[in-house]
């Protein structure tokens, strides 16, 4: 209890830093043209947006972001949290470039990589995978292609799921308490400081996000939470001797994981570019066998915190706690 305070502490603090930025989010929208418009094509369908909405919110989750890990520096200097400032700057800034200018898909990619080899450069890496039966996986030389595949698989996987008003940002919220609460049992407290203090920006935004949205999470936003968790997830297990963080987030965000690789083979079917968007996401065909959208949201919502249930029960049963 003792630990769970102070980290609750800093998910009240952040959530209210949050909502206190995201207004100026919605201003920079306007005022930049930061926007998306009603009627727009995604694919050959139409996307969901009634009127013209800011889709900056990026803005309030990156300097949230930057608040949060410039405090921790401060107090603790590290190389982690250098490597997340650095390499979650480059993916802010690409996805503030696409959300206004609409960047090339494999553009986008290519800064995704860049991003992800900040954190292995300052030696932030899956180094082995925990083995149920005992004893562990030693990647050795695929180290660092497994930690840029699911640091840039992540990083879009929640861009993915940002289809629904509020969707990614409270998938992101459910996911990150789920982190913090492992991470303060594995006794990684500066872990679970950041992910309580993500859940809390994630959730102050999401006043603003939930239907009906005043703003849009945008690229920029969707991106960066996705590698700030993913970079957490490697991060937390580096520092204990079983890979638990990392296995609790690639179950809790077993929705987003799942959802990218269908994506991706559904487009691959079709003889399409796998980054070309569409609108035959789960979320999408849910609306249209006749859920209204607060409905697909909840039921979403609820999935993600049954996946992360699921991934505590499955490392107690297989006594990887």
């Amino acid at each position: 209890m003792k630990n769970f305070l102070p980290n609750l502490y800093y998910f009240f603090v952040f959530l209210i830093i949050s909502l206190s930025l995201t207004p100026l989010s919605i201003y920079f929208g306007k005022k930049f043209k930061i926007i998306d418009k009603p009627h727009e094509k995604r694919g050959d369908k139409e996307k969901i947006t009634p009127k013209v909405m800011p889709r900056s919110g990026g803005f309030s989750i990156y300097l949230s972001l930057l608040i949060l890990f410039i405090y921790l520096y401060t107090k603790n200097p590290s190389k982690e949290l250098l490597s997340i400032l650095i390499g979650g700057t480059i993916i802010f800034f690409v996805g503030v470039i696409d959300d206004k200018y609409n960047l090339n898909a494999w553009v986008k990619l290519f800064f995704e990589i860049v991003a992800s080899l900040i954190p292995i450069y300052y030696g932030v890496k899956v180094n082995f995978i925990t083995n149920p039966k005992g004893g562990y996986l030693y990647l050795k030389e695929l180290s660092i292609p497994f930690t840029i595949l699911w640091i840039t698989g992540i990083t879009n996987a929640i861009n993915i799921i940002d289809g629904l008003d509020g969707l990614a940002s409270g998938i992101v919220s459910i996911v990150s308490i789920t982190l913090g609460f492992v991470s303060i049992l594995k006794g990684q407290f500066l872990v679970a400081t950041i992910c309580f203090s993500i859940s809390g920006i994630s959730l102050g935004f999401l006043i603003f996000n939930f239907p009906p949205a005043k703003i849009y999470l945008g690229d920029s936003g969707a991106l960066l939470l996705g590698f700030i968790l993913a970079e957490i997830a490697v991060w937390g297990a580096l520092k204990t001797t079983t890979s638990v963080i990392l296995i609790v987030a690639i179950i809790a965000l077993g929705f987003p994981i799942i959802e990218t690789f269908t994506s991706i083979i559904r487009r691959a079917l079709k003889r399409k570019n796998i980054f070309e968007a569409d609108m035959d996401h789960i979320h999408y065909k849910l609306m249209d066998s006749g859920m209204k959208e607060k409905e697909v949201i909840i039921l979403l919502y609820f999935i993600t915190i049954l996946f992360s249930i699921l991934s505590i029960v499955l490392l107690k049963r297989l006594s990887l706690w």
